[in-house]
Formats: C-alpha cells, sequence, structure tokens
C-alpha cells in the first residue's frame, strides 16, 4: 500500500494544521515502513479544538434526543458501506490481520453507536419523576455534561474511538479525541487531536474539559488519572489486566481449549482483558495441553491482508523487544517449561514481511505465581498454564494480582460457575467463553447504596474493589445525649467493646479478633459511637458476626466495668495534665455551658464511682435500638451486606412498635418553638429511677493515680462565667430523662484554668495557652464548604522550634502569625462541626508576657477575612490555593478505606445519604471570595443562626503559666470581652 498522505488534525468541522510543526510516524508492524507522517498538536491546537466544541455546546446539546439519533445512525450508515476500505487501513495502521478488521474493529463500532443511537430516540435520556403530593411532584433531568476528551489505545484505535464517542455524542456532548461530518455533525461536535505525552497531559487538566475517557496502561492511567483529579473531571478508565481464566474439572476440553486461545493468541495477545494466568485443574494438566499443542499449528503468521491469516505481528519494535524479553526471562529467570513458541521470530514470514515485528505464539506450563511472566502483564501471545487442587485455592491465587479487570471460568456445573464467579474480583466475567462484549451489555457499576430494614436499621455500602474490606456500626450516641445519671458512660463503654460475651469469654474473643487478620476498635464521639473493622474480603461474614456479638450480646461484669474504670481514671489524669489535649474539651465545657455538646466527652474523674454494671446495661438500652444504628461497608456488594445485616441485626426489635404507650406517657416535653431537630431518630424519654446509684466499688487508689499536680476538673467550674445577651437562655442540667431532640444551646463564655508551673527543664519554654471560639454552622449547612476552606485558607500549625507548619507555611496564620513574631510558639485554625452547631476558631500558646498581643493577633486575623478592601481583605490566589488544598486533602484522606468508610457512615447518620466526593468538591471549586467573607462576618461576628438560639458571644479558654520574671497584670475576662468587641467579634446586643 502507497504511504498515505500527511493527516492532519479535525476540529471546528474542517482538517486543519498542527501549528507545532512537529511529526510523527506511523509504521506498519507488518513491514516496518512508514506509513504516514502524522502532525503533531500543539496547547494552542488543543485550545483552539476546546473553544470550537464550547462554541458549539449549546446548539447541539439542546438537539432533540430523535434528531441526534438520526445523524448517528446515519454514520453507522456510513461506517458499514466503507466498512473494508477502513478495515484495511486498520490493518496497515495495527499489523492486525484483515480477516480481523474486517469483522470486528469496524463492525462492533458501529454496533455500540447503533445501539446507543437507538436509546436515545427511545427515552434512554429521559429522567424520571414522582408526585409526593397532589400539588407537589420531583423530577430529574439528564443533560450533557460538556466536552468530553477521549484518549484511546493503539490496539483498537477505531472500535475504540468508536465507543467513547459513541455515548458522548448521543447524550448531547462533544468529544475531542487523541479521531462524523458527511452524517450532519456540526462543526466544533467532532474533534481529532494527535500528539504525544506532554499534548495529553495538557488535554486531561484543561478547564474546558468536563470528562476524561482513557484506554491504556496502568502506569499512563495513574498519570491521567490524578491530573484529572487535580480539578475533579469526570473519569473514565480501562486498563490492564492479568486475568484469570480457570478450568473446572468437568470442563469439555474442546471448549477450554478453544477458549484459552482466544484469551491468548487473538489479536497476536495485545488485547487487555486477555486471560493469560490459566488455571487448570492437576486431574486435567495432560489432556489439556496434549489438546492445546494438536491447535496451536492453526494459528498462521502471515501478510496481514492474506485472508488466512488470523496472528499478526506486534505494533512497534519497541514492544516487540519487551515481549521477547518477557518470554525470555520466563525461560532462563523463572524456569518455567516452554513447550511451544519462544522468543525468535516465525519463519514461514516471506518478504517484504521478514523486516516486521512478528512473534511466536508461546505456551509456557509448570508455571507459579510468583514468577514474572505470571504476574507482570505482557500484553503479548504468551500463555501460562498453573494448576490447582480445590476451588477455595484457585479462588484466592486469581484474586491474587493488582490488575483486576476480567476473568472467566469453563465448567459444566453452571452453578458452581456462577459461585466462582461471583467471589472473583474482576470488572468483566465470562463463562464457557471469552471476549464477548456485545453493545446491550450494561454497566452495573453503583458506586453506593443505602437500605433500611423493616425495624429501622440502616444499611450503607459503597463500591471500593480490592482485598480488605471494611465494616462499621455508627450508632447515634454519645455524650451529647447523655444526662447526669448517664453522664461519662460514652467515654467508658467504647472500652468495654470486643470483651467477654454471652457466647465467649475475653480470651476466646481476643483469639477470634486476631483470627480476622485485620484490625478492629471501637470510638466515641460527642455525636457517635463507631465500632469499626478492617479485614480480608473472606472474612467480612465472620467481622459481621464478631461486631453483632459484642453489640448485641456482651456479657458485661462488674469485674471487666472495673477494670475499665481503672484504665480511664489513669488516662483523664495523663489528659489533663496536658493543656494541648484537654484544653480543645474545654472550649465545648464553655462554649455550650450545662448542656448537650458541652457535656464532657472525657468521663468526670467524680462520676467513676458513680458507674456500674447497672450504669452500662441502662446505656445501652437507651441507645442500641434500630432505629438509631447504620451499618457501613467499604468494598461489599449491597446485596451480600443486606443479607448479613438482616441475619445479624434484623431481629432486634423496633422500640416505636413495641412501646407505643411509652412515648405518649412522656409526649409533654417542652421544646423550642420553630427549632430544626437535629437528624437523630428521636426516641421517647426514658425514667431511670430504676437504676442503682450506689457507689461503685472502686479502691480509694483510683481516684488517687494521677499526680497530684493535677486540679480535679470539678473545681474548674469556679473559674467559669458566660458573657451572652441580655435575653438569653441559660440552659443548665439536663432533666432525669433524655430528650434527644434537645438543640444544642451555644452560651459563650470564659474558662479560667489554674496557671501551669513553670517547666522544670529550662531548655522548654514557659507557655500559655489560649483558645478563641465563635459558634459555627452545622455539618449540614450548605456553607460548610466556605468554612472548611476558611480554615484551611488560616492554617497554622507550630514555629519551626516547635516542628514547623507542615502543609501550613503558606497559610495566613504561618505567614502573618508565626513567621512575624517570636514570641508565638504554635497558632492554628479549628473547626468541630455537629448536627446542629459547630465551633470555630484559633488555639495558640506563647509566651505567658505576650498574652494579650497574642489574643489581639488572633482577633485581627479573623477580623480580617471580614474585610472587603485594604492590604489584609482576601485575595484571590490564596483563596484559589486553600481550595485546592481542601479538594486534595478530601482526595487523599478517602484513599483511605477507613476513613471512607467512616465518612459513609456519618453522613448516613447525619444526612441520611451519601454525599459524592464529586458534590462535595464541585460545591468546594464553585465558592467566591464572597462567599467566603460572607460566611465569616457570619461566625466571626455573632451572626449564626443554629436551632439553639446561641447566643453569639466569643468563647475563650485560657491557662497561663506561671513566669517569675513576668509584671504583666492578671489578664482579666473583662478586658478580653474589650479586646475582642474592639475587632468587631462576637455578638453583645441584638
Amino acid at each position: 500500500m502507497a504511504q498515505i498522505e500527511k493527516q492532519k488534525l479535525f476540529y471546528d468541522g474542517k482538517i486543519q494544521n498542527a501549528s507545532s510543526g512537529r511529526i510523527f510516524q506511523t509504521i506498519d508492524p507488518s513491514t516496518k515502513r512508514v506509513l504516514a507522517d502524522v502532525q503533531m498538536a500543539s496547547q494552542a491546537d488543543v485550545d483552539a479544538a476546546i473553544a470550537s466544541a464550547q462554541k458549539a455546546f449549546s446548539s447541539w446539546s439542546q438537539t432533540s434526543p430523535i434528531f441526534r439519533s438520526r445523524i448517528l445512525l446515519k454514520a453507522v450508515a456510513i461506517l458499514r458501506s466503507r466498512n473494508d476500505a477502513i478495515a484495511q487501513v486498520e490493518t496497515y495502521d495495527t499489523g492486525k490481520a484483515f480477516a480481523e478488521t474486517s469483522v470486528i474493529d469496524l463492525v462492533t463500532g458501529a454496533d455500540v453507536l447503533e445501539y446507543y443511537a437507538n436509546l436515545i430516540a427511545s427515552g434512554g435520556l429521559n429522567g424520571e419523576t414522582t408526585q409526593l403530593r397532589p400539588d407537589a411532584w420531583i423530577y430529574t433531568k439528564k443533560e450533557a455534561l460538556g466536552v468530553a476528551a477521549g484518549i484511546g489505545a493503539w490496539n483498537y484505535p477505531i472500535q475504540i474511538a468508536i465507543w467513547k464517542s459513541a455515548p458522548c455524542l448521543a447524550a448531547g456532548n462533544f468529544i475531542l479525541a487523541q479521531i462524523y461530518t458527511e452524517a450532519g455533525l456540526p462543526a466544533g461536535v467532532f474533534n481529532v487531536i494527535q500528539g504525544d505525552a506532554t499534548v495529553g497531559s495538557y488535554l486531561v487538566t484543561h478547564p474546558g474539559i468536563s470528562k476524561v475517557s482513557f484506554t491504556g496502561q496502568v502506569p499512563t492511567g495513574k498519570i491521567v488519572a490524578a491530573s484529572a483529579a487535580s480539578n475533579l473531571k469526570h473519569i473514565t478508565m480501562e486498563l490492564g489486566g492479568k486475568s484469570p481464566l480457570i478450568i473446572l474439572p468437568d470442563a469439555e476440553i474442546e471448549k477450554a481449549v478453544d477458549g484459552a486461545m482466544m484469551a491468548n493468541f487473538f489479536s497476536t495477545g495485545q488485547v487487555c482483558t486477555n486471560g493469560t494466568r490459566v488455571f487448570i485443574h492437576k486431574t486435567m494438566k495432560s489432556a489439556f495441553e496434549r489438546r492445546l499443542l494438536e491447535k496451536m499449528p492453526f494459528i498462521r503468521s502471515l501478510p496481514p491482508m492474506n485472508q488466512k491469516c488470523n496472528f499478526g505481528p506486534l505494533i512497534s519494535e519497541l514492544h516487540h523487544q519487551k515481549v521477547t524479553n518477557y518470554i525470555q526471562h520466563g525461560i532462563s529467570v523463572d524456569k518455567a517449561k516452554l513447550i511451544y513458541g519462544g522468543p525468535k521470530k516465525p519463519t514461514n514470514i516471506p518478504p517484504p514481511y521478514t523486516d516486521g515485528f512478528w512473534i511466536q505464539p508461546t505456551v509456557f506450563t509448570d508455571c507459579t505465581d510468583d514468577m514474572k511472566i505470571v504476574k507482570e502483564e505482557i500484553f503479548g501471545p504468551v500463555l501460562c498454564i498453573l494448576t490447582y487442587d480445590s476451588v477455595e485455592e484457585v479462588i484466592r491465587r486469581a484474586n491474587d494480582t493488582n490488575l483486576g479487570l476480567a476473568a472467566g471460568v469453563f465448567g459444566k456445573d453452571i452453578n458452581l460457575c456462577h459461585q466462582i464467579i461471583s467471589k472473583i474480583e474482576a470488572g468483566i466475567t465470562w463463562i464457557n467463553t471469552w471476549g464477548e462484549s456485545p453493545a446491550e451489555m450494561s454497566d452495573p457499576s453503583k458506586l453506593d447504596e443505602i437500605s433500611t430494614l423493616s425495624n429501622g436499621v440502616r444499611v450503607a455500602t459503597e463500591a471500593l474493589p480490592g482485598h480488605f474490606s471494611g465494616i462499621g456500626v455508627f450508632i447515634d450516641a454519645g455524650s451529647r445525649f447523655e444526662n447526669e445519671d448517664l453522664r461519662g458512660v460514652s467515654h467508658i463503654i467504647d472500652r468495654l467493646a470486643f470483651k467477654s460475651t454471652q457466647k465467649r469469654n475475653g480470651d476466646e474473643m481476643l483469639q477470634a479478633l486476631e483470627s480476622l487478620g485485620g484490625n478492629i476498635n471501637c470510638a466515641s464521639s460527642r455525636e457517635s459511637l463507631m465500632y469499626q473493622c478492617a479485614t480480608f474480603n473472606s472474612a467480612v461474614s465472620d467481622a459481621v458476626a464478631i461486631l453483632a456479638e459484642t453489640i448485641r450480646d456482651p456479657l458485661i461484669t462488674e469485674n471487666e466495668v472495673q477494670e475499665q474504670l481503672e484504665t480511664a481514671a489513669y488516662e483523664i489524669g495523663e489528659i489533663w495534665s496536658k493543656p494541648e489535649l484537654i484544653l480543645p474539651e474545654l472550649v465545648h465545657t464553655a462554649a455550650y455551658k450545662g448542656n448537650t455538646l458541652g457535656n464532657p466527652l472525657l468521663c468526670p474523674k467524680e462520676r467513676l464511682s458513680c458507674i456500674n454494671k447497672g450504669v452500662i446495661e441502662a446505656y445501652r438500652n437507651t441507645f442500641f435500638r434500630p432505629e438509631r444504628i447504620v451499618l457501613a461497608f467499604a468494598g461489599v456488594k449491597h446485596q451480600e451486606a443486606l443479607k448479613l445485616v438482616e441475619n445479624y441485626f434484623g431481629d432486634i426489635p423496633n422500640f416505636h412498635n413495641n412501646q407505643k404507650n411509652t412515648a405518649s406517657e412522656t409526649s409533654d416535653n417542652t421544646s423550642v418553638s420553630g427549632q430544626l431537630n437535629p437528624p437523630h431518630v428521636s426516641s421517647p424519654q426514658l425514667p431511670f429511677n430504676n437504676i442503682s446509684s450506689q457507689a461503685n466499688p472502686l479502691t480509694p487508689s483510683i481516684l488517687a493515680q494521677t499526680s497530684p499536680k493535677i486540679t480535679p476538673r470539678s473545681t474548674f467550674y469556679n473559674y467559669l462565667s458566660t458573657w451572652a445577651i441580655d435575653n438569653s437562655t441559660e440552659i443548665h442540667n439536663l432533666p432525669s430523662s433524655l430528650d434527644f431532640s434537645q438543640p444544642s444551646h451555644y452560651t459563650g463564655g470564659f474558662l479560667s484554668l489554674p496557671n501551669l508551673p513553670p517547666p522544670t527543664n529550662p531548655s522548654f519554654p514557659a507557655l500559655t495557652h489560649i483558645h478563641l471560639a465563635f459558634e459555627s454552622l452545622p455539618v449540614s449547612s450548605e456553607d460548610i464548604y466556605a468554612l472548611a476552606t476558611i480554615q484551611t485558607l488560616l492554617g497554622g500549625g507550630g514555629s519551626f522550634s516547635a516542628g514547623g507548619p507542615g502543609k501550613g507555611m503558606y497559610s495566613r496564620l504561618y505567614t502573618n502569625v508565626l513567621n512575624q513574631y517570636g514570641w508565638v510558639e504554635s497558632c492554628v485554625a479549628f473547626n468541630h462541626s455537629y448536627t446542629d452547631s459547630g465551633l470555630f476558631g484559633i488555639s495558640a500558646s506563647c509566651v505567658p508576657a505576650y498574652v494579650p498581643q497574642m489574643l489581639d493577633t488572633m482577633c485581627r486575623e479573623l477580623h480580617a477575612l471580614t474585610l472587603e478592601n485594604g492590604p489584609y481583605c482576601l485575595q484571590a490566589i490564596e483563596v484559589k490555593r486553600a481550595k485546592n488544598q481542601l479538594r486534595s486533602s478530601l482526595l487523599m484522606n478517602l484513599e483511605s478505606r477507613m476513613v471512607e468508610l467512616e465518612d459513609l457512615g456519618r453522613q448516613v447518620q447525619v444526612h441520611g445519604k451519601k454525599i459524592s466526593l464529586r458534590e462535595m468538591c464541585d460545591k468546594i471549586d464553585r465558592l467566591t471570595i464572597n462567599d467566603l467573607r460572607r460566611v465569616a462576618k457570619i461566625v466571626f461576628e455573632g451572626m449564626v443562626k443554629n436551632p439553639g438560639f446561641g447566643s453569639g458571644a466569643p468563647t475563650v479558654v485560657l491557662q497561663e503559666c506561671a513566669d517569675e520574671g513576668s509584671t504583666r497584670k492578671e489578664f482579666k475576662w473583662e478586658t478580653i470581652q474589650d479586646l475582642i468587641a474592639s475587632w468587631n467579634l462576637g455578638r453583645t446586643s441584638i
């Protein structure tokens, strides 16, 4: 075939010259001759192509589905009428046999285009409509996303280009391929550019691209994903594989051998779904190998346009060298047994094809899982035979790969085949066939699902691939819900998890936990009690069983309660001796004086003697109810999770169904008119008259274990005062019954702790610690993203002498405070968000003589965020940096399976649904300087309007350090109030 004329770019409806002045050559792999010179796009060309697509977006995206369908069907007809001509070009470009390209590449591409054309014409883009009430409806609408970038692969260039463009164009989007005007597509709708990695990198990060679809190898895919994630584009990726093909003992040898050959030698093995790891039961290995060797000669390496050719060359000289190196490694290093083929070229290739990149189909046997040729993707015609003894063994070994793209099973027992397939971790699977991917095959992926059992237990799952799964039980419990009878139990009850149960003693439970092969823990917070476990996928059922056992059937004994109280007593002393640990706790004490979020997360030491088995059981009876429980799974299929939860938690009786009379008897509780209750399931109040209040038989030594320098917590209330508006309501201790709907009431206030003694080590600086906080927004607020961005923007950390600022080096608190004043040891912003309130502020430590200056500096930095003009007002560059850092933090944190699990569980608890990462990042991306300034004014000027009707006053917690050389006067509350008010922070009147 003669050399094709120079290939240019195609965008804005016409052929265009590239502006880069660079070209690359496409080579005919069968002869090593130059097929064509291809122009390479520049960044300017990419900009122009995207601009043309954006210009045409409003018209194409608004056309009717029928109109788009007609154009796409016309394109189908053109493709089919020119099938052989295009297939011939594809053969010369890729080296694949014409017998393949003429019946596969173009045919399947046209089929997919036809499928989507008919899909949209028959209502495939229709939304859903739901009637709420006779006069209220909900409807959803599917809209075009925008400009998409399709980055294809060299093994199926035409097919992949059509597969990527067909659904994109059908939905009203635009495609920029790295490849339909005759069919009637408007200019700019379909654009083709060519380029190298530089152009590809620019393309996937371009702000004008809404979605990236990539097909290629894993290393490149990681780079593309990371680049696209920088501005949260939609991403679809199809990467490499090292797929297992399992042949069961009852499989038909003929079908099994044909399947293995199809899975390894079709397209010269250059297929991402190749089943290169062929697992054969040891009883049929000999018969399989014998029949395979009998059929191998039917693989014919001939000139690709020869109709008898069914095995072409590899794509390039570089790739040929890579594949032959793997084969040589298999022979000389892995010591696998070569029974067919090898690294040499076939000998029957006639001129002028002898210079092509030809290779022999190769078969290794007696392979093991640790061989390089078994573990790594070769992307060539290399079949590896491995034997196995049992089904359990082969499933485990089949899943032992990081490339879970495809898998297949051959066998007569279809039920067994389906059981095996269900346990294989792969994106696409086949039974008694290989490689079929019809257009009608739907995408089964659904990232998260939420269901509710009949008793009220909620089940949430997140579809995450991998070998480990996360399981969490989240209970609406915690210190905010405690009354005086239950004060401090949340801190103690998590220590009683995974101890003795009705079925086994503590040692047996420990053995069961160790056998899971993962980790398991329990933790309490102000609004949630969390039991979490990470374990192998195969142990999920056992993990759920253990979680159910410890939650539903614990054997709580006085001895075990006693042991945990002793441990808690020591821990309490340690925490109270460290300002950096206890002051964040006391900020809540001062901010919500005597109510809800002000309840101590750390058990008050004076309460230890009041907690016993009866109190623990009362707590469990109050909070461990199905309507207050969420089970979250990361990496477990939803239906599997539902079955497990139904089995282990489905029979817990629903309190509301069984105790209706109790609810009516306690319905006279007062509440604030018009308040919005937090999204917890309300439960009726329970009297606690039957709880034993006798002293726990703790030895006196328990209460005396901490250092005598530690002042008991109860005396600190002598230093607690509030600063609130005149008509604000001060909420006192909770009544002796529980009202789960009581909103948190922010009071604001001042808490001054006794001075710290000077450091015993003179090399350590004497430091005063101060926290300044204001009521902020609940987690359900739309402005929570602005608040999180403000926290990131303020940042802060420690001075270089205290370990440095870390990622906060360019934040405001580091630039304006830590880098300016040598007397500052640390200065960092904090943000605590709860279901109906929140706290935002700055914590700092400094040399004792500079406490007034420290507080003044903290106020100055908060006030600056509210300014519209001046040198300290918000700047676009720092807002952009903070938004990027926040998005990056979200992405990196949620890479952890257990962080993702906790995020899923808590979101279902709070919102009743899962808010996607994309939605969160989109909201961050839409934030403006005005949004941040508006939220800063609301929070720092005391104008937050939460359900509890907070005072708007500031909260200050101060612990000074005795400084022998200081002559500074006592820093009194009145002085502190005046200083804060001078910066127009907080609210002192309506």
